[in-house]
């Protein structure tokens, strides 16, 4: 099991919230993450784009793929967790995507995701009464006709760690 991280170059480029210097500050928590992992011997495979891998190639990953040149250049980048997405679709059922801001600091962590059985892990519940659930409730009711807003729970699932061992 390898633990996999997603970088989409788009939505830092196009500054995402209206957050001015993402970029820079992407690649500097990226690099902690990165080196988090190198230093407890833990695989840690990238998948990005071309101007990602040229921010990111100096950092000590496993491997550094190019699977996120296959996101459309007409995808908003508002939709900028696509990246897990084309991450875990390109990668072996059982590996882990971690956001680039999630540092595994001890091996012990690791060995516990990869040897405990499980059909998907996640990082954790979070409660949907929050201001961005109710924002994104708000924006789902205006589609109302395809989307059943009823079934948004009380609860949501933050996907900082995402994984899966069943299909």
């Amino acid at each position: 099991m390898s633990l996999i991280q997603s970088f989409w170059s788009k939505p830092a480029i196009e500054g995402r919230w209206d957050i001015s210097g993402q970029l820079e500050a992407n690649v500097w928590i990226a690099a902690l993450s990165c080196v988090h992992a190198h230093r407890n011997g833990i695989p840690l495979i990238m998948h990005t784009d071309d101007f990602g891998k040229e921010l990111l190639q100096h950092l000590p990953y496993t491997e550094i793929r190019l699977t996120l040149n296959a996101i459309p250049d007409d995808t908003p980048s508002g939709q900028w967790a696509i990246s897990k997405m084309y991450a875990l679709q390109n990668s072996e059922l059982g590996d882990i995507h971690i956001d680039n801001d999630v540092f595994i600091k001890k091996k012990e962590l690791y060995t516990r995701m990869s040897e405990k059985y499980y059909d998907v892990i996640v990082q954790s519940l979070e409660d949907t009464q929050g201001p961005l659930y109710v924002q994104a409730l708000e924006f789902l009711q205006q589609y109302s006709d395809i989307v059943n807003t009823e079934s948004f729970g009380n609860f949501a699932y933050n996907c900082g760690v995402l994984g899966f061992k069943n299909r």
